[in-house]
């Protein structure tokens, strides 16, 4: 992902949550100020509730983009680990001969993985586009 402005995508989410707070604050000041007569207690106990969820939601949209970055490192080594073990079961290596008590849980675990994979790679699609 190229920016044009912003040095880092975690800077650029950094300034959206910032403004966004900025802006919902200055729209309560003004509530409880000039425009009071606009507004009754409950127009600014919602403001204040989007505020709060603002700040509540805020440490994890800062922190996505390394969230996105360890989820495509993982899902790079859970590739090479699973292409192993597929290779090692698929040849006869790794059987329920050699491992009569935990090649099965193997076996789960392993198809497990790969439905947790295919949601990784969907959620990785919808945060880059592509």
């Amino acid at each position: 992902m190229e920016l044009e402005f912003f040095e880092s995508v975690g800077e650029a989410v950094s300034y959206v949550t910032n403004e966004l707070r900025a802006t919902l604050a200055d729209d309560l000041g003004n509530m409880e100020g000039r425009e009071s007569s606009h507004y009754d207690d409950d127009d600014r106990e919602d403001m204040q509730g989007r505020i709060n969820d603002i700040d509540t939601v805020t440490p994890l949209i800062e922190a996505a983009p390394d969230l996105l970055a360890a989820l495509k490192t993982m899902r790079e080594k859970y590739g090479r680990l699973h292409d192993a073990l597929s290779d090692c079961i698929e040849s006869g290596r790794l059987n329920a001969e050699i491992l009569p008590n935990d090649y099965a849980a193997l076996v789960e675990m392993t198809e497990a993985c790969v439905g947790a994979d295919h949601q990784a790679e969907a959620a990785i699609v919808t945060a880059t586009g592509a």
